[in-house]
Protein backbone atom coordinates (compact mmCIF):
# COMPACT_ATOMS: atom_id res chain seq x y z
CA UNK A 1 0.00 0.00 0.00
CA UNK A 2 1.34 3.74 -0.80
CA UNK A 3 1.62 5.11 2.76
CA UNK A 4 1.86 8.56 1.65
CA UNK A 5 3.75 10.94 -0.39
CA UNK A 6 5.93 14.41 -0.11
CA UNK A 7 6.22 16.52 -2.53
CA UNK A 8 9.39 19.11 -2.64
CA UNK A 9 9.47 22.23 -4.62
CA UNK A 10 7.12 20.76 -7.11
CA UNK A 11 5.44 23.25 -8.87
CA UNK A 12 2.43 24.59 -6.46
CA UNK A 13 3.98 22.36 -3.51
CA UNK A 14 6.98 24.06 -1.44
CA UNK A 15 7.21 21.18 0.95
CA UNK A 16 4.13 19.31 1.31
CA UNK A 17 2.94 15.98 2.52
CA UNK A 18 0.05 13.53 1.65
CA UNK A 19 -1.22 10.09 3.68
CA UNK A 20 -3.18 7.58 2.13
CA UNK A 21 -5.08 4.83 3.06
CA UNK A 22 -6.84 1.80 1.79
CA UNK A 23 -9.94 4.35 0.72
CA UNK A 24 -8.73 7.61 -0.08
CA UNK A 25 -10.76 10.08 -1.68
CA UNK A 26 -8.93 13.69 -2.81
CA UNK A 27 -11.55 16.91 -2.95
CA UNK A 28 -10.20 20.19 -2.62
CA UNK A 29 -10.67 23.61 -4.02
CA UNK A 30 -10.23 24.45 -7.25
CA UNK A 31 -5.95 25.11 -7.85
CA UNK A 32 -5.25 23.61 -4.26
CA UNK A 33 -3.38 21.38 -6.07
CA UNK A 34 -5.37 18.18 -6.82
CA UNK A 35 -4.35 17.81 -10.58
CA UNK A 36 -0.28 18.33 -9.51
CA UNK A 37 -1.08 15.65 -7.09
CA UNK A 38 -2.63 13.19 -9.29
CA UNK A 39 0.73 14.50 -11.77
CA UNK A 40 3.30 13.30 -9.05
CA UNK A 41 1.59 10.05 -8.36
CA UNK A 42 1.73 9.27 -12.60
CA UNK A 43 5.47 10.06 -12.43
CA UNK A 44 5.78 7.74 -9.47
CA UNK A 45 3.49 4.79 -11.60
CA UNK A 46 6.00 5.38 -14.74
CA UNK A 47 9.42 5.09 -11.86
CA UNK A 48 7.74 1.68 -10.49
CA UNK A 49 7.03 0.03 -13.69
CA UNK A 50 10.50 0.93 -15.06
CA UNK A 51 12.81 -0.49 -12.56
CA UNK A 52 12.89 -4.09 -13.47
CA UNK A 53 13.30 -3.01 -17.44
CA UNK A 54 15.70 -0.27 -17.20
CA UNK A 55 19.55 0.38 -17.32
CA UNK A 56 20.30 1.85 -14.06
CA UNK A 57 22.77 5.34 -14.81
CA UNK A 58 24.91 7.35 -12.37
CA UNK A 59 23.66 10.22 -11.33
CA UNK A 60 23.12 13.22 -13.56
CA UNK A 61 25.06 16.79 -12.77
CA UNK A 62 22.50 18.40 -12.58
CA UNK A 63 21.75 16.74 -8.57
CA UNK A 64 23.77 16.80 -5.63
CA UNK A 65 23.98 13.03 -4.62
CA UNK A 66 26.09 10.68 -3.50
CA UNK A 67 28.07 9.83 -6.49
CA UNK A 68 27.97 6.41 -5.80
CA UNK A 69 24.19 5.80 -6.12
CA UNK A 70 22.27 4.75 -9.34
CA UNK A 71 19.17 5.10 -10.65
CA UNK A 72 16.63 5.15 -13.66
CA UNK A 73 15.39 7.80 -16.63
CA UNK A 74 12.33 7.16 -17.78
CA UNK A 75 10.82 9.17 -20.74
CA UNK A 76 8.06 11.45 -19.69
CA UNK A 77 7.34 11.77 -23.96
CA UNK A 78 4.11 9.94 -23.41
CA UNK A 79 2.40 11.28 -20.38
CA UNK A 80 1.51 14.34 -21.56
CA UNK A 81 2.67 16.44 -19.11
CA UNK A 82 2.95 20.30 -18.90
CA UNK A 83 7.10 21.16 -18.85
CA UNK A 84 6.23 24.73 -17.87
CA UNK A 85 6.34 25.99 -13.54
CA UNK A 86 7.37 22.64 -12.98
CA UNK A 87 9.68 24.22 -10.05
CA UNK A 88 7.86 26.30 -7.44
CA UNK A 89 7.14 29.51 -7.65
CA UNK A 90 10.34 29.77 -10.05
CA UNK A 91 12.92 28.13 -7.98
CA UNK A 92 15.79 26.06 -9.20
CA UNK A 93 15.61 22.57 -10.01
CA UNK A 94 15.40 19.70 -8.97
CA UNK A 95 11.50 19.17 -8.04
CA UNK A 96 11.27 16.01 -5.56
CA UNK A 97 8.44 13.65 -5.22
CA UNK A 98 9.01 10.15 -2.87
CA UNK A 99 6.39 7.66 -2.35
CA UNK A 100 6.63 5.62 1.01
CA UNK A 101 5.26 2.07 0.56
CA UNK A 102 3.93 0.04 3.68
CA UNK A 103 6.71 -2.48 3.08
CA UNK A 104 9.46 -0.35 3.59
CA UNK A 105 10.27 0.29 -0.17
CA UNK A 106 10.92 4.17 -0.92
CA UNK A 107 11.08 5.68 -4.40
CA UNK A 108 12.38 9.26 -5.29
CA UNK A 109 11.65 10.79 -8.53
CA UNK A 110 13.88 13.84 -9.47
CA UNK A 111 12.84 16.38 -11.65
CA UNK A 112 15.01 18.58 -13.84
CA UNK A 113 14.64 21.30 -16.42
CA UNK A 114 12.17 20.18 -19.51
CA UNK A 115 11.20 17.48 -17.19
CA UNK A 116 14.29 15.44 -17.24
CA UNK A 117 13.87 12.58 -14.53
CA UNK A 118 16.10 10.74 -12.25
CA UNK A 119 14.24 7.94 -9.91
CA UNK A 120 16.36 6.15 -7.44
CA UNK A 121 14.69 2.78 -5.48
CA UNK A 122 15.27 1.93 -1.55
CA UNK A 123 14.63 -1.58 -0.71
CA UNK A 124 13.18 -3.07 2.46
CA UNK A 125 16.20 -2.52 4.50
CA UNK A 126 17.22 0.97 3.31
CA UNK A 127 19.94 0.62 1.02
CA UNK A 128 19.94 1.54 -2.19
CA UNK A 129 18.90 -0.37 -5.56
CA UNK A 130 21.87 -0.04 -7.76
CA UNK A 131 20.56 -2.22 -10.64
CA UNK A 132 17.60 -4.01 -12.54
CA UNK A 133 18.96 -7.43 -11.21
CA UNK A 134 18.55 -6.54 -7.41
CA UNK A 135 15.07 -4.70 -8.68
CA UNK A 136 13.33 -8.00 -9.76
CA UNK A 137 13.80 -9.31 -7.04
CA UNK A 138 12.12 -6.66 -4.60
CA UNK A 139 8.57 -6.97 -4.60
CA UNK A 140 6.21 -3.87 -5.89
CA UNK A 141 3.12 -2.90 -5.95
CA UNK A 142 1.83 -2.25 -8.99
CA UNK A 143 0.39 1.66 -9.56
CA UNK A 144 -2.16 1.67 -12.40
CA UNK A 145 -3.45 5.23 -12.83
CA UNK A 146 -6.51 5.33 -15.18
CA UNK A 147 -5.74 7.77 -18.02
CA UNK A 148 -7.55 10.42 -19.12
CA UNK A 149 -10.43 9.62 -20.82
CA UNK A 150 -12.71 11.11 -23.77
CA UNK A 151 -15.30 9.65 -25.85
CA UNK A 152 -14.46 6.95 -28.51
CA UNK A 153 -13.81 7.71 -32.68
CA UNK A 154 -16.58 6.16 -34.80
CA UNK A 155 -13.71 4.05 -36.91
CA UNK A 156 -10.53 2.66 -35.21
CA UNK A 157 -7.62 1.80 -37.60
CA UNK A 158 -5.66 -1.34 -36.51
CA UNK A 159 -2.74 0.39 -35.54
CA UNK A 160 1.17 -1.09 -35.13
CA UNK A 161 1.17 -3.08 -31.63
CA UNK A 162 3.70 -1.24 -30.45
CA UNK A 163 2.45 1.97 -30.57
CA UNK A 164 -0.44 1.21 -29.02
CA UNK A 165 1.44 -0.38 -25.75
CA UNK A 166 3.66 3.08 -25.68
CA UNK A 167 0.10 5.16 -25.57
CA UNK A 168 -1.63 2.67 -22.56
CA UNK A 169 -1.63 5.16 -20.51
CA UNK A 170 -1.55 8.77 -22.51
CA UNK A 171 -4.02 10.79 -23.60
CA UNK A 172 -4.83 8.60 -26.79
CA UNK A 173 -5.72 5.51 -24.78
CA UNK A 174 -9.40 6.36 -25.72
CA UNK A 175 -8.70 6.43 -29.43
CA UNK A 176 -6.68 3.07 -29.32
CA UNK A 177 -9.57 1.44 -27.38
CA UNK A 178 -10.36 -1.31 -29.55
CA UNK A 179 -6.74 -2.12 -30.34
CA UNK A 180 -6.22 -2.48 -26.86
CA UNK A 181 -8.98 -4.93 -26.54
CA UNK A 182 -7.51 -6.72 -29.48
CA UNK A 183 -3.85 -6.61 -28.69
CA UNK A 184 -4.89 -7.87 -24.89
CA UNK A 185 -7.17 -10.96 -25.71
CA UNK A 186 -6.26 -12.56 -22.28
CA UNK A 187 -8.37 -9.71 -20.37
CA UNK A 188 -11.44 -9.84 -22.49
CA UNK A 189 -13.44 -12.62 -20.53
CA UNK A 190 -12.53 -10.19 -17.45
CA UNK A 191 -13.47 -6.87 -19.23
CA UNK A 192 -16.73 -8.91 -20.40
CA UNK A 193 -17.41 -10.04 -17.06
CA UNK A 194 -16.57 -7.21 -15.38
CA UNK A 195 -19.01 -4.87 -17.75
CA UNK A 196 -22.04 -7.00 -17.94
CA UNK A 197 -21.82 -7.55 -14.49
CA UNK A 198 -21.91 -3.94 -13.47
CA UNK A 199 -24.58 -2.44 -16.10
CA UNK A 200 -27.97 -4.29 -16.34
CA UNK A 201 -28.36 -5.41 -20.00
CA UNK A 202 -25.43 -5.06 -21.07
CA UNK A 203 -23.71 -7.57 -23.79
CA UNK A 204 -20.48 -7.66 -25.10
CA UNK A 205 -19.03 -9.61 -28.21
CA UNK A 206 -15.80 -10.13 -29.39
CA UNK A 207 -13.43 -7.53 -31.59
CA UNK A 208 -14.55 -7.63 -35.43
CA UNK A 209 -11.78 -6.20 -37.86
CA UNK A 210 -13.47 -5.25 -41.48
CA UNK A 211 -12.32 -3.75 -44.31
CA UNK A 212 -12.85 -0.12 -44.57
CA UNK A 213 -12.19 1.83 -47.86
CA UNK A 214 -9.25 -0.57 -47.91
CA UNK A 215 -8.16 -0.04 -44.53
CA UNK A 216 -8.76 -2.49 -41.79
CA UNK A 217 -11.18 -0.91 -38.82
CA UNK A 218 -11.91 -2.58 -35.51
CA UNK A 219 -15.17 -2.82 -33.89
CA UNK A 220 -16.93 -4.26 -31.23
CA UNK A 221 -20.16 -4.84 -30.54
CA UNK A 222 -22.62 -4.06 -27.98
CA UNK A 223 -26.07 -5.26 -26.65
CA UNK A 224 -27.88 -2.82 -24.66
CA UNK A 225 -30.59 -4.71 -23.93
CA UNK A 226 -32.58 -5.51 -27.65
CA UNK A 227 -30.31 -2.62 -29.07
CA UNK A 228 -26.83 -3.72 -30.51
CA UNK A 229 -24.53 -0.84 -32.13
CA UNK A 230 -20.62 -0.69 -32.77
CA UNK A 231 -19.32 0.91 -29.14
CA UNK A 232 -18.51 4.10 -31.01
CA UNK A 233 -22.40 5.03 -31.80
CA UNK A 234 -23.26 4.40 -27.83
CA UNK A 235 -23.95 6.84 -25.38
CA UNK A 236 -21.31 8.86 -24.15
CA UNK A 237 -22.57 7.41 -20.34
CA UNK A 238 -22.04 3.41 -21.01
CA UNK A 239 -18.81 4.62 -23.38
CA UNK A 240 -16.61 5.98 -20.07
CA UNK A 241 -18.11 3.01 -18.55
CA UNK A 242 -16.71 0.67 -20.89
CA UNK A 243 -13.67 2.31 -21.07
CA UNK A 244 -13.05 2.48 -17.09
CA UNK A 245 -14.07 -1.38 -17.12
CA UNK A 246 -11.46 -2.16 -19.34
CA UNK A 247 -9.06 -0.53 -17.51
CA UNK A 248 -10.22 -2.36 -14.57
CA UNK A 249 -10.02 -5.49 -15.84
CA UNK A 250 -6.32 -4.95 -16.87
CA UNK A 251 -5.00 -3.61 -13.17
CA UNK A 252 -3.81 -6.13 -10.00
CA UNK A 253 -6.61 -6.33 -7.34
CA UNK A 254 -3.81 -6.54 -4.86
CA UNK A 255 -2.08 -3.50 -6.26
CA UNK A 256 -2.51 0.61 -6.22
CA UNK A 257 -5.71 1.79 -8.34
CA UNK A 258 -5.69 5.58 -9.01
CA UNK A 259 -8.90 8.17 -10.55
CA UNK A 260 -8.71 11.18 -11.80
CA UNK A 261 -12.08 12.36 -12.07
CA UNK A 262 -13.36 9.78 -13.57
CA UNK A 263 -17.05 10.89 -13.11
CA UNK A 264 -16.80 12.89 -16.25
CA UNK A 265 -19.57 12.14 -18.91
CA UNK A 266 -20.87 10.11 -16.16
CA UNK A 267 -24.77 9.90 -14.62
CA UNK A 268 -24.95 10.18 -10.92
CA UNK A 269 -26.12 6.58 -10.17
CA UNK A 270 -23.20 5.17 -12.23
CA UNK A 271 -20.67 7.64 -9.82
CA UNK A 272 -22.01 5.61 -6.96
CA UNK A 273 -21.86 2.66 -8.92
CA UNK A 274 -18.80 3.22 -9.23
CA UNK A 275 -16.88 3.89 -6.17
CA UNK A 276 -18.74 0.84 -4.56
CA UNK A 277 -17.16 -1.46 -7.16
CA UNK A 278 -14.00 0.27 -6.15
CA UNK A 279 -14.25 0.09 -2.94
CA UNK A 280 -15.45 -3.76 -2.81
CA UNK A 281 -12.50 -4.95 -5.14
CA UNK A 282 -9.47 -3.41 -4.91
CA UNK A 283 -6.56 -3.24 -1.93
CA UNK A 284 -6.24 0.54 -2.48
CA UNK A 285 -7.52 3.33 -4.34
CA UNK A 286 -7.34 7.07 -4.49
CA UNK A 287 -9.89 9.00 -6.16
CA UNK A 288 -9.76 12.51 -6.86
CA UNK A 289 -13.47 14.10 -7.19
CA UNK A 290 -15.62 17.24 -7.31
CA UNK A 291 -18.79 14.59 -7.61
CA UNK A 292 -21.06 14.95 -4.61
CA UNK A 293 -22.41 11.39 -4.99
CA UNK A 294 -18.83 10.08 -4.66
CA UNK A 295 -18.16 11.76 -1.96
CA UNK A 296 -21.55 11.40 -0.02
CA UNK A 297 -20.48 7.50 -0.68
CA UNK A 298 -17.91 7.80 1.17
CA UNK A 299 -16.97 8.14 5.35
CA UNK A 300 -15.07 11.45 6.27
CA UNK A 301 -12.26 9.63 7.31
CA UNK A 302 -11.51 8.90 3.57
CA UNK A 303 -11.55 11.86 2.79
CA UNK A 304 -8.30 14.02 2.11
CA UNK A 305 -8.69 17.71 1.59
CA UNK A 306 -5.86 18.97 -0.24
CA UNK A 307 -4.53 22.60 0.81
CA UNK A 308 -0.99 23.69 -1.17
CA UNK A 309 -0.73 26.31 1.88
CA UNK A 310 -0.56 23.98 4.43
CA UNK A 311 2.73 21.54 5.26
CA UNK A 312 0.40 18.45 5.06
CA UNK A 313 -2.95 17.55 3.79
CA UNK A 314 -4.91 15.88 6.30
CA UNK A 315 -8.54 13.87 6.09
CA UNK A 316 -11.61 15.15 7.14
CA UNK A 317 -13.17 14.24 10.22
CA UNK A 318 -16.89 14.51 10.22
CA UNK A 319 -19.37 15.12 8.48
CA UNK A 320 -20.26 18.51 8.94
CA UNK A 321 -16.34 18.97 7.99
CA UNK A 322 -17.65 17.22 4.75
CA UNK A 323 -20.22 19.46 4.17
CA UNK A 324 -18.05 22.78 4.71
CA UNK A 325 -15.29 21.60 1.52
CA UNK A 326 -18.25 20.92 -0.38
CA UNK A 327 -19.66 24.60 0.63
CA UNK A 328 -16.22 26.05 -0.41
CA UNK A 329 -16.07 24.12 -3.69
CA UNK A 330 -19.28 25.28 -4.72
CA UNK A 331 -21.72 22.66 -4.19
CA UNK A 332 -25.23 23.85 -3.73
CA UNK A 333 -26.24 19.84 -2.04
CA UNK A 334 -26.63 18.78 1.35
CA UNK A 335 -24.39 15.46 1.74
CA UNK A 336 -26.72 13.71 4.24
CA UNK A 337 -29.73 14.31 2.07
CA UNK A 338 -28.10 13.51 -1.00
CA UNK A 339 -27.44 10.22 0.78
CA UNK A 340 -30.73 9.96 1.88
CA UNK A 341 -32.49 10.23 -1.28
CA UNK A 342 -30.17 7.91 -3.23
CA UNK A 343 -30.18 5.26 -0.55
CA UNK A 344 -33.86 5.37 0.64
CA UNK A 345 -32.87 3.72 3.73
CA UNK A 346 -31.59 5.16 7.29
CA UNK A 347 -30.06 2.87 9.80
CA UNK A 348 -30.60 4.13 13.52
CA UNK A 349 -27.97 1.88 15.27
CA UNK A 350 -26.44 1.20 18.95
CA UNK A 351 -22.96 2.11 19.67
CA UNK A 352 -20.18 0.38 17.10
CA UNK A 353 -22.90 -2.31 15.89
CA UNK A 354 -22.08 -1.34 12.21
CA UNK A 355 -18.42 -2.19 12.50
CA UNK A 356 -19.69 -5.73 13.58
CA UNK A 357 -22.94 -5.81 11.12
CA UNK A 358 -20.77 -4.47 7.90
CA UNK A 359 -18.38 -7.70 7.21
CA UNK A 360 -21.37 -10.17 8.16
CA UNK A 361 -23.70 -7.98 5.21
CA UNK A 362 -20.60 -8.36 3.11
CA UNK A 363 -20.45 -12.08 3.20
CA UNK A 364 -23.70 -12.37 2.65
CA UNK A 365 -23.94 -9.87 -0.37
CA UNK A 366 -20.48 -9.63 -1.89
CA UNK A 367 -21.58 -7.44 -4.84
CA UNK A 368 -24.19 -5.75 -3.17
CA UNK A 369 -24.80 -2.76 -5.34
CA UNK A 370 -25.43 -0.82 -1.58
CA UNK A 371 -22.87 -2.18 1.29
CA UNK A 372 -24.42 -1.58 4.49
CA UNK A 373 -21.33 0.98 5.20
CA UNK A 374 -22.45 3.40 2.95
CA UNK A 375 -25.99 3.59 3.53
CA UNK A 376 -26.66 6.94 5.76
CA UNK A 377 -26.99 6.00 9.48
CA UNK A 378 -26.83 7.46 12.69
CA UNK A 379 -25.72 6.21 16.58
CA UNK A 380 -28.98 6.34 19.38
CA UNK A 381 -26.41 5.41 22.25
CA UNK A 382 -28.78 2.96 23.63
CA UNK A 383 -32.53 2.49 24.56
CA UNK A 384 -32.67 5.66 25.95
CA UNK A 385 -32.52 7.09 22.86
CA UNK A 386 -35.96 5.75 21.50
CA UNK A 387 -37.38 9.09 21.35
CA UNK A 388 -34.94 10.92 19.02
CA UNK A 389 -35.44 7.86 16.93
CA UNK A 390 -39.31 8.29 16.79
CA UNK A 391 -38.55 12.48 16.26
CA UNK A 392 -35.90 11.91 12.76
CA UNK A 393 -38.57 9.43 11.83
CA UNK A 394 -41.25 11.85 11.76
CA UNK A 395 -39.05 13.93 10.60
CA UNK A 396 -38.06 12.26 7.60
CA UNK A 397 -41.58 11.56 6.78
CA UNK A 398 -43.39 14.43 6.84
CA UNK A 399 -40.50 16.82 4.87
CA UNK A 400 -38.28 14.84 3.05
CA UNK A 401 -39.43 11.33 1.19
CA UNK A 402 -41.59 8.94 3.22
CA UNK A 403 -40.45 6.45 0.63
CA UNK A 404 -37.76 6.23 2.75
CA UNK A 405 -37.04 2.74 5.08
CA UNK A 406 -36.02 3.98 8.60
CA UNK A 407 -34.49 0.39 10.48
CA UNK A 408 -33.62 0.67 14.13
CA UNK A 409 -32.01 -1.75 15.60
CA UNK A 410 -31.41 -2.17 19.44
CA UNK A 411 -30.08 -4.90 21.84
CA UNK A 412 -32.21 -6.71 23.91
CA UNK A 413 -29.82 -6.08 26.81
CA UNK A 414 -31.94 -7.26 29.82
CA UNK A 415 -34.88 -5.32 29.22
CA UNK A 416 -38.25 -7.12 30.26
CA UNK A 417 -40.48 -8.96 27.95
CA UNK A 418 -43.32 -5.90 28.70
CA UNK A 419 -40.64 -3.21 27.56
CA UNK A 420 -39.67 -5.08 24.41
CA UNK A 421 -43.35 -5.73 23.36
CA UNK A 422 -43.87 -2.22 24.58
CA UNK A 423 -41.60 -0.87 21.94
CA UNK A 424 -42.35 -2.74 19.11
CA UNK A 425 -45.99 -1.70 19.49
CA UNK A 426 -44.55 1.96 19.56
CA UNK A 427 -42.83 1.41 16.30
CA UNK A 428 -45.70 -0.19 14.49
CA UNK A 429 -47.53 3.15 15.17
CA UNK A 430 -44.87 5.15 14.12
CA UNK A 431 -43.80 3.27 10.71
CA UNK A 432 -40.06 2.50 11.83
CA UNK A 433 -38.86 -0.88 11.00
CA UNK A 434 -37.47 -2.26 14.60
CA UNK A 435 -35.66 -5.17 15.40
CA UNK A 436 -34.71 -6.21 19.04
CA UNK A 437 -31.78 -9.05 18.89
CA UNK A 438 -33.26 -11.89 20.68
CA UNK A 439 -29.96 -12.26 22.31
CA UNK A 440 -28.51 -9.79 24.47
CA UNK A 441 -26.60 -8.14 21.81
CA UNK A 442 -24.98 -8.71 18.68
CA UNK A 443 -21.87 -10.24 20.07
CA UNK A 444 -23.51 -12.86 21.36
CA UNK A 445 -23.80 -14.12 17.70
CA UNK A 446 -19.94 -14.48 17.38
CA UNK A 447 -20.00 -16.81 20.57
CA UNK A 448 -19.86 -19.30 18.19
CA UNK A 449 -17.15 -22.89 18.89
CA UNK A 450 -16.31 -23.73 14.99
CA UNK A 451 -15.58 -19.74 14.55
CA UNK A 452 -13.64 -19.12 17.87
CA UNK A 453 -11.65 -22.59 17.23
CA UNK A 454 -10.54 -21.79 13.69
CA UNK A 455 -9.26 -18.24 14.71
CA UNK A 456 -7.19 -19.71 17.43
CA UNK A 457 -5.62 -22.22 14.91
CA UNK A 458 -4.91 -19.85 12.37
CA UNK A 459 -3.41 -17.24 14.20
CA UNK A 460 -1.67 -19.06 16.71
CA UNK A 461 1.74 -18.65 14.71
CA UNK A 462 2.94 -22.10 14.13
CA UNK A 463 2.47 -23.40 17.66
CA UNK A 464 0.66 -26.44 17.60
CA UNK A 465 -3.09 -26.47 18.48
CA UNK A 466 -4.25 -29.78 20.01
CA UNK A 467 -7.50 -28.20 21.41
CA UNK A 468 -10.83 -29.24 19.57
CA UNK A 469 -14.41 -27.65 18.98
CA UNK A 470 -15.64 -29.25 22.19
CA UNK A 471 -13.13 -28.07 24.17
CA UNK A 472 -13.86 -24.58 22.75
CA UNK A 473 -17.47 -25.45 23.77
CA UNK A 474 -16.69 -26.42 27.15
CA UNK A 475 -14.47 -23.67 28.54
CA UNK A 476 -17.03 -21.04 26.50
CA UNK A 477 -20.00 -23.19 29.20
CA UNK A 478 -17.53 -22.92 32.35
CA UNK A 479 -17.25 -19.26 31.50
CA UNK A 480 -20.69 -18.49 31.21
CA UNK A 481 -21.55 -20.51 34.20
CA UNK A 482 -19.27 -18.03 36.12
CA UNK A 483 -21.04 -15.29 34.39
CA UNK A 484 -24.63 -16.68 35.33
CA UNK A 485 -25.18 -14.87 38.55
CA UNK A 486 -23.97 -11.50 37.35
CA UNK A 487 -26.71 -12.23 34.50
CA UNK A 488 -29.47 -12.80 37.14
CA UNK A 489 -28.74 -9.95 39.31
CA UNK A 490 -28.70 -7.87 35.99
CA UNK A 491 -32.30 -9.02 34.99
CA UNK A 492 -33.47 -8.76 38.69
CA UNK A 493 -32.40 -5.04 38.84
CA UNK A 494 -34.35 -4.20 35.38
CA UNK A 495 -38.08 -6.05 37.10
CA UNK A 496 -37.39 -4.20 40.24
CA UNK A 497 -37.38 -0.67 38.04
CA UNK A 498 -40.71 -1.45 36.69
CA UNK A 499 -42.05 -3.38 40.28
CA UNK A 500 -40.89 -1.49 42.82
CA UNK A 501 -43.43 -3.35 44.91
CA UNK A 502 -41.65 -7.02 44.57
CA UNK A 503 -39.23 -7.81 46.77
CA UNK A 504 -35.38 -8.41 45.68
CA UNK A 505 -36.13 -12.41 46.15
CA UNK A 506 -38.98 -11.94 44.16
CA UNK A 507 -37.26 -10.12 41.52
CA UNK A 508 -34.75 -12.71 41.27
CA UNK A 509 -36.85 -15.38 41.31
CA UNK A 510 -38.85 -13.69 37.87
CA UNK A 511 -35.43 -12.97 36.67
CA UNK A 512 -34.42 -16.67 36.99
CA UNK A 513 -37.65 -17.99 35.23
CA UNK A 514 -37.20 -15.27 32.47
CA UNK A 515 -33.92 -17.17 31.09
CA UNK A 516 -35.58 -19.58 29.14
CA UNK A 517 -32.72 -19.27 26.11
CA UNK A 518 -29.39 -20.52 26.63
CA UNK A 519 -27.85 -18.90 28.83
CA UNK A 520 -24.76 -18.15 26.53
CA UNK A 521 -27.45 -15.98 24.87
CA UNK A 522 -28.34 -13.96 27.63
CA UNK A 523 -25.34 -12.99 29.35
CA UNK A 524 -22.85 -10.49 28.31
CA UNK A 525 -21.44 -10.46 24.35
CA UNK A 526 -18.98 -8.29 24.71
CA UNK A 527 -17.68 -9.78 28.68
CA UNK A 528 -17.75 -13.00 26.99
CA UNK A 529 -16.02 -12.63 24.18
CA UNK A 530 -13.39 -10.37 26.28
CA UNK A 531 -13.00 -13.19 28.85
CA UNK A 532 -13.09 -15.81 26.07
CA UNK A 533 -9.61 -13.86 25.04
CA UNK A 534 -7.82 -13.53 28.29
CA UNK A 535 -7.98 -17.13 28.66
CA UNK A 536 -6.96 -17.28 24.64
CA UNK A 537 -3.63 -14.96 25.22
CA UNK A 538 -3.00 -16.71 28.42
CA UNK A 539 -2.75 -20.31 26.91
CA UNK A 540 -1.99 -19.64 22.79
CA UNK A 541 -0.90 -15.85 23.22
CA UNK A 542 -4.07 -15.21 20.72
CA UNK A 543 -6.06 -12.10 21.27
CA UNK A 544 -9.39 -11.99 20.09
CA UNK A 545 -11.98 -9.28 19.90
CA UNK A 546 -15.80 -9.13 18.44
CA UNK A 547 -14.23 -7.37 15.49
CA UNK A 548 -12.06 -9.83 14.13
CA UNK A 549 -13.90 -12.55 14.67
CA UNK A 550 -16.59 -10.67 12.39
CA UNK A 551 -13.83 -10.77 9.90
CA UNK A 552 -12.91 -14.69 9.95
CA UNK A 553 -17.58 -15.58 10.51
CA UNK A 554 -18.38 -18.29 7.71
CA UNK A 555 -21.77 -17.66 6.08
CA UNK A 556 -22.93 -21.52 7.74
CA UNK A 557 -22.21 -19.78 11.21
CA UNK A 558 -24.51 -16.61 10.30
CA UNK A 559 -27.11 -16.69 12.75
CA UNK A 560 -30.68 -16.81 11.27
CA UNK A 561 -32.01 -14.14 12.72
CA UNK A 562 -28.99 -12.34 11.38
CA UNK A 563 -29.65 -13.25 7.81
CA UNK A 564 -33.15 -12.12 7.85
CA UNK A 565 -32.24 -8.81 9.51
CA UNK A 566 -29.52 -7.91 6.92
CA UNK A 567 -31.75 -9.68 4.11
CA UNK A 568 -34.54 -6.81 4.72
CA UNK A 569 -32.28 -4.08 4.73
CA UNK A 570 -30.46 -5.05 1.27
CA UNK A 571 -33.79 -5.38 0.09
CA UNK A 572 -35.28 -2.29 1.53
CA UNK A 573 -38.10 -4.67 2.88
CA UNK A 574 -39.66 -4.31 6.25
CA UNK A 575 -38.33 -6.26 9.14
CA UNK A 576 -40.76 -9.60 10.85
CA UNK A 577 -41.56 -10.68 13.45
Amino acid sequence: MLERISLKNFRCFDDHEVEFKGLSVIVGKNNAGKSTLIEALRLVSLAIGKFRTSNFSPVPNWLDLEAGWRGIKPSVKNLDLNISNIFHQYSEAPAIITAYFDNKIVCNVYIGDSLELFCTLIDQDGKYVNNKKVANDITFQTVSILPHLSTLEKDEKVLMQDYVRQNLATNLSSRHFRNQISLFPQYFDQFKNLAEGSWPGVKLFPILEDDLNREIVLSLMVQDYNFVSEVGWLGSGLQMWLQIMWFLSRVDRLGIVILDEPDVYMHPDLQRKLIRLLKSSYSQVIVATHSIEIISEVEPENIIVIDKKLPKSLFANDKPFVQNILNSIGSIHNLELTRLWSSKRLLILEGNDLDLLSPIYNKLFPISNEPIDTIPKFDIGGWGGWAYARGSNMLLKSNIDRGIQVYCIFDSDYHTKSDIELRYEESSKAGINLHIWSRKEIENYLVVPTLIHRYIKKNSRGKKITLSNVDIEDKINEIVGEMKDNLINSLADEIHKSNRGYSISKCRQLAIESIISPVVHRVSGKELISRISTWCQKEFNVCISPKRLALELHINEIAEEVRIVINAIENSMPFKR
